[in-house]
């Protein structure tokens, strides 16, 4: 059941529609935000953003971690709303960052923590003691073993699989990797690397 405010989602392509249905469950009114704003969509409006208000909450579902980033730091006043299935499974030791959203059964497990902007894709989850970056991105199925950090602005295509680390020893995804669709990650993959 609807209880919340009003919802803004920026960006109407494929995942903002996918957000859409997880977000209506939780707003009360949810639009979506477009610089052309097109006819609706799913049945929700879209806006300019100059009809954006004070109290609405932001989530930005535009794929790309560095325009989702421009974006979020384009609207900084207004408040980010974070998306979570019905279906998804926090721990209740996980932080998380704001503007997150987690698509149907993702997992997020013991003491890990998410940055601002995560985009958790269907069946994904987050093994205990990660750190996740600020506008990190996984496809679906993305598999983070335990002891994993993943740098900002990393993104993660679908059925990545990170091997565990270690407490000592963590594997390492530098800030800005591209990993593409299932990969095997045994090892540290340096910032800005394209595999």
């Amino acid at each position: 059941m609807a209880v919340g405010g009003r919802l803004a989602i920026f960006g109407a392509g494929g995942f903002g529609r996918e957000v859409l249905r997880i977000a209506r469950q939780s707003y009360g009114d949810v639009v979506f935000v477009d610089d052309q704003p097109l006819a609706p969509v799913l049945g929700a409006e879209v806006i300019m953003p100059a009809a954006l208000r004070d109290s609405d909450e932001l989530v930005v579902t535009i794929g790309n971690s560095q325009a989702r980033r421009s974006v979020t730091e384009r609207f900084a006043h207004l408040p980010a709303g974070t998306i979570r299935a019905p279906s998804a499974i926090i721990g209740d030791d996980v932080e998380i960052g704001a503007g997150a959203v987690f698509c149907d059964f993702t997992a997020v497990t013991g003491a890990a923590r998410i940055g601002r902007g995560f985009q958790c894709n269907f069946y994904s989850y987050v093994a205990h003691d990660c750190v996740i970056g600020d506008f990190v991105t996984f496809g679906a199925r993305v598999s983070c073993n335990a002891n994993v950090v993943i740098g900002d602005g990393a993104q993660l295509a679908s059925g990545v699989l990170i091997q565990c680390g270690a407490p000592d020893r963590p594997v390492r995804i530098g800030a800005g990797a591209h990993i593409s669709a299932g990969t095997l990650i045994t090892q540290d993959v340096p910032p800005n690397a394209r595999i």
